[in-house]
């Protein structure tokens, strides 16, 4: 073959370049063959290696939709979550309300027993004051009673 090539190389360059090409060719694909043969001794026939294209498109269908419903449980899961804590929200809000109600209404009381105190304490200042003025007038009076008589007396 080689000298096949020599004769071939000197009649015409660019068909012996071509050959050379092609018997380069022919030897790795001998190469790859080869190997090929090798790894189907291993892995087998690669026919077998992978099932039927249906049955890969229902495998995976079947984890799209379970990751749906795992997207789902989870978003669910946090819905619960957040709703939870608005519930604890809630009743500490709720607590929080109740005590201030308390509050107003014990102030409410409070108020209510210093604004009865402050109208009885005012009804009785203003006894007292007319119980001073009728004082005061029986006062004035008695002087002037006094002194209408200390009169008389003197100008007798």
């Amino acid at each position: 073959m080689e000298q096949a090539f020599e004769r071939m190389q000197k009649e015409n360059p660019s068909s012996a370049h071509q050959a050379k090409e092609l018997a380069d060719t022919l030897e790795a694909l001998a190469d790859v063959r080869s190997q090929l043969d090798r790894y189907k001794s291993v892995y087998g026939d690669s026919s077998s290696l992978f099932p039927d294209a249906s049955e890969l498109n229902v495998q995976l269908n079947a984890r799209a939709q379970e990751l749906y419903s795992l997207k789902l449980r989870h978003s669910l899961c946090e819905q619960v979550q957040l709703i939870n804590r608005s519930i604890e929200k809630y009743a500490h809000l709720s607590q929080e309300i109740a005590a201030s109600q308390n509050e107003v209404d014990r102030i409410s009381v409070e108020w209510e027993k210093l604004e009865t105190e402050c109208k009885d304490k005012i009804y009785n200042l203003s006894k007292k004051e007319g119980e001073l003025q009728r004082a005061l007038h029986e006062v004035r009076t008695f002087k002037l009673t006094k002194l209408t008589i200390l009169s008389f007396h003197l100008a007798r």
